[in-house]
């Protein structure tokens, strides 16, 4: 059959299809335009195809792209990962907390996903850093040089996007379309890292081109005009703040069960930082001296402390003792620990500038931080025996990547939390107690019987995706009035279920790290690096699956199984049930 002017049915189809896909596409494209030219913006907007989003920064953001690109590559699912520093990783590297906190049991390699195992062999055999909190102290430039970019780069459907940072995305009240993200560019001559992060962060949230940097607006969303996956495993629950899909901040109050919180009462953040044993002592050091509070040795020998978070340590002499060529991470309650103000902006202040978003940050805090780490490094320095003090130098570029000698970005150990589906959140009551009690469990030996028995482990949820084993570990602010739960610090070897993943708003938007659905103190018990890496690597397979099934996260919770048989590929899901191999040679699947 045939129309007028001799064009067939079938190209008039095809015609007016490729005029309607135009039409939407420069409609999506112009509306993002002019939504910036109403504030008086003059940046281009870059769409980028995208089938699983993750908005990153954290240890989490690691893990969940690793899986995605993994699971997604037969199928040719693109996956976008932002970053808002240059080195990927969160606490791993960029926050500099480079010494794991393993629990009792999951520092062996059957109760460790494959692919965490891997990065951790990558560091070699033995503890790098001798030190005496982890059986894993190291340089972060050593995970970011091998591990990290060997592994990111082995994957050409995973897109990073460096120096970037969430700024707002589009929705229909219940699923997510597009994220919109800003990415900034160091001018010539601009050293990114010279200037400290209270006086750039507002910077990197801005629209306007700055003396320091050059932006780029960015937007990822599927090519297709379908709802991606996106996963919020930020360290400021940036896409739960903006897109509107109600988070909590802060502790419950007056009971864990409630769902009112103390919104201005969270957990102490650090700005850790390295100091290195050093035959070079010429040149002098431009950092403050004022600090901000008190410090303390906390009862403490200066060696004890040296050793405590050491990340280059000698072979011989005496543990304790610092020696030339050494290298410490400071990371101290009594010391750079900031104790008196939330690192977060109160929920009003946040969602007062959802329109404009900046990070809902605390930027005064982050500088009073800032001086009081400055002041740890010299009070500490000036506790060192004499003749040792002249070689104590701070550790910058070569070390944490940065002119300040400051981390990157700090290291916060809570933030905003998704509420889940059906308002479910993981409570510390769910990972405190054996799912039944005997006596005698101390004696458990986990090198001789690997499986962990009921008298071990918590709550074994029927949709585990994920092992945790930490204490929950609270680091107070000072002037905050706690519910008299909190000082309950005690857990048993608990399960992370599905449901943990998930958003009570958004279909298709799930959370990994900080910003699962959990209470602050079961928060404090799944802060830890390997936790949140399982807990990426788990959202980013479900993200896979739910876009291969077109499932939302409601009708994943329902074919959670199909998650867990994809997951036993690389990570144990249940305590009773660990692996049985090593890594194998090929963690790619």
């Amino acid at each position: 059959m045939s129309s007028t002017c001799g064009v067939t049915m079938k190209n008039l189809y095809t015609y007016c299809f490729i005029l309607i896909w135009v039409f939407v596409h420069d409609v999506k494209a112009q509306n993002a335009r002019s939504h910036l030219e109403t504030r008086g913006r003059q940046i281009d907007l870059e769409v980028h195809e995208c089938d699983v989003i993750i908005a990153g920064g954290s240890t989490a953001s690691l893990g969940a792209a690793v899986a995605a690109a993994r699971a997604g590559r037969v199928n040719g699912y693109k996956v976008c990962l932002t970053e808002p520093t240059d080195w990927l990783g969160g606490q791993l590297t960029s926050s500099a907390v480079s010494a794991i906190d393993f629990g009792k049991f999951n520092r062996y390699w059957w109760f460790q996903s494959t692919t965490f195992q891997s990065m951790m062999d990558s560091l070699g055999t033995g503890n790098p850093g001798r030190c005496w909190v982890s059986t894993k102290c190291y340089l972060p430039m050593d995970l970011i040089n091998g591990w990290i970019n060997k592994t990111i780069s082995s994957f050409t459907n995973l897109h990073v996007f460096y120096n970037t940072v969430i700024k707002s995305s589009r929705s229909n009240g219940t699923l997510l379309y597009a994220v919109h993200a800003i990415q900034r560019t160091p001018k010539q001559g601009v050293q990114q890292w010279s200037s400290l992060l209270s006086s750039t962060i507002s910077d990197w949230y801005s629209y306007n081109e700055s003396t320091l940097f050059t932006k780029q607006l960015r937007e990822f969303s599927r090519a297709d005009g379908k709802p991606p996956v996106v996963i919020d495993a930020t360290e400021f629950g940036d896409v739960l703040a903006v897109s509107g899909a109600g988070f909590r901040q802060g502790v419950e109050t007056p009971m864990e069960n409630s769902n009112t919180t103390d919104e201005k009462c969270g957990q102490r953040f650090t700005i850790p930082f390295y100091i290195k044993v050093d035959q070079n002592t010429s040149g002098t050091e431009n950092v403050s001296s004022v600090g901000q509070g008190t410090y303390s040795l906390d009862g403490k020998s200066w060696g004890v402390i040296w050793s405590y978070r050491r990340s280059k340590g000698v072979a011989a002499g005496d543990i304790n003792e610092a020696h030339m060529g050494e290298v410490s991470n400071e990371n101290w309650s009594k010391g750079n620990d900031f104790w008196d103000t939330y690192i977060l902006v109160p929920v009003a202040s946040a969602t007062a500038q959802v329109d404009n978003w900046r990070g809902g940050v605390n930027v005064k805090a982050l500088q009073q931080a800032e001086s009081r780490s400055y002041g740890w490094y010299h009070f500490y320095k000036n506790q060192a025996p004499e003749f040792l003090r002249p070689f104590l130098r701070l550790g910058c570029s070569s070390i944490v990547g940065t002119k300040t000698c400051l981390a990157k970005v700090p290291y916060i150990r809570d933030t905003r939390r998704s509420i889940g589906l059906d308002m479910f959140m993981l409570r510390k009551s769910d990972i405190d107690l054996p799912v039944s009690k005997s006596s005698g469990t101390s004696s458990y030996d986990p090198t001789i019987s690997k499986p962990l028995k009921s008298t071990q482990y918590s709550t074994r949820f029927a949709d585990s995706i994920a092992l945790g084993d930490y204490v929950a570990d609270v680091h107070g602010l000072a002037d905050c009035k706690w519910p008299s739960y909190i000082n309950n610090y005690h857990t048993v070897p608990f399960h992370i279920p599905f449901r943990s993943l998930t958003n009570r708003q958004f279909g298709n938007l799930l959370v990994a790290g900080k910003t699962m659905a959990q209470t602050f103190m079961a928060n404090a018990a799944t802060r830890t690096h390997p936790t949140e890496f399982v807990t990426g690597e788990a959202a980013g397979t479900a993200a896979i699956l739910m876009l291969k099934n077109e499932y939302s996260s409601k009708e994943m919770y329902s074919h959670v199984d199909d998650l867990q048989t994809e997951l036993k590929r690389f990570m144990p899901i249940f305590w009773d049930e660990p692996r049985h191999v090593s890594v194998v040679s090929d963690i790619f699947g």
